[in-house]
């Protein structure tokens, strides 16, 4: 009666496993953009406080660093659509 059970189960599970591609998550590749972000606006806080001056660096980084970021994004994305692509004609 215990393997019927455990028949069923297997069974019933693989209807509802996807194919491993559908879970499959894709990471961005590692880049040092967050930290240049935080501290533009870790300068940005403190030239609140002293020098305007101070605060203009920090603006400056911080877009230096999201213009960064978002290119690597946009790099990621192409890749993992032209990979998306070969395996569509691999297929």
């Amino acid at each position: 009666m215990a393997t019927e059970e455990q028949e069923a189960t297997t069974a019933a599970l693989a209807e509802h496993t996807a194919p491993a591609s559908v879970h499959a998550h894709h990471l961005p590749s590692p880049t040092l953009a967050p930290i240049t972000m935080a501290g533009g606006i870790a300068l940005l806080c403190l030239g609140v406080v002293t020098s305007y001056l101070i605060s203009l660096a920090g603006i400056v980084i911080f877009a230096w660093g999201l213009v960064g970021l978002i290119g690597d994004l946009r790099r990621d994305a192409q890749n993992t659509a032209a990979t998306a692509k070969e395996k569509v004609v691999h297929e």
